[in-house]
């Protein structure tokens, strides 16, 4: 498939046990979305994956191959913001044109973000 190029473009395995980081159900999505979005917080990621279990999850499988950075502000109260690095700003702008190459529409257009749909 498509993702599993990406996946082999972007270099070494998962270290917890899935063949790679794409993988799992909302990791092309949520990768997708940083990198449109530019830095993120928490909750805006939940407008992607509706879990805060399986985002969580995702965005620490992202961080631990490398393709999303973490920054932590503490103004008051501790801020979580993510943003993408240049491995992973590589990564979506492949995915990003897959996506627009298969399906026919841009990423953002309100489709759903799951992995099956690319």
């Amino acid at each position: 498939m498509l993702t599993r190029y990406v996946g082999r473009m972007i270099g070494r395995p998962n270290p917890k046990g899935y063949d790679w980081v794409f993988s799992h159900d909302y990791s092309a999505g949520l990768l997708c979305y940083i990198y449109d979005m530019g830095t993120v917080c928490v909750v805006d990621l939940l407008t992607v994956c509706t879990s805060h279990r399986t985002m969580s999850k995702v965005i620490q499988e992202l961080i631990d191959c490398g393709l999303v950075q973490m920054t932590v502000e503490k103004k008051g109260h501790t801020a979580k913001k993510f943003h993408v690095t240049s491995k992973g700003r590589s990564a979506a702008r492949l995915l990003n044109k897959l996506r627009t190459t298969v399906d026919g529409f841009p990423h953002g257009s309100g489709v759903n973000t799951r992995i099956e749909n690319f």
